[in-house]
């Protein structure tokens, strides 16, 4: 038997279950009741922990309610103009949507079946 030099390398993934994976999984299957009696509990139990104040518009924010505009004249988005977008999406679409696309220049038949032979 002889004595020989070998070089091996081995690459491995393992995931592993840390205190704080553990907790975000357990928060991430809770509900909103139940989630909003952990943190009460949390922040009698840690007193360095605090809700936001009520002057930053209490402590339950209130549900977004978007400004719903009417929608344009035409239901053809093809004959919406940049300015009637931007009146509804309250934005500016200068060089986003410009009103005039541009122009399909067409060929003659005769000139396109000239290119195809070549």
């Amino acid at each position: 038997m002889g004595l020989a030099a070998r070089l091996q390398l081995r690459q491995s993934q393992s995931l592993v279950m840390t205190p704080q994976l553990m907790q975000s999984i357990r928060l991430l299957q809770l509900t909103h009741i139940e989630l909003d009696r952990f943190i009460d509990d949390e922040i009698e139990r840690n007193p360095l922990l605090e809700r936001a104040s009520s002057e930053e518009g209490g402590s339950r924010p209130e549900p977004y309610e978007a400004d719903v505009s009417p929608p344009p004249a035409s239901d053809d988005p093809a004959t919406w103009s940049a300015e009637t977008i931007a009146d509804q999406l309250d934005t500016s679409l200068e060089n986003v949507f410009p009103d005039d696309p541009g122009r399909v220049e067409h060929v003659d038949p005769t000139l396109s079946a000239q290119w195809k032979s070549a």
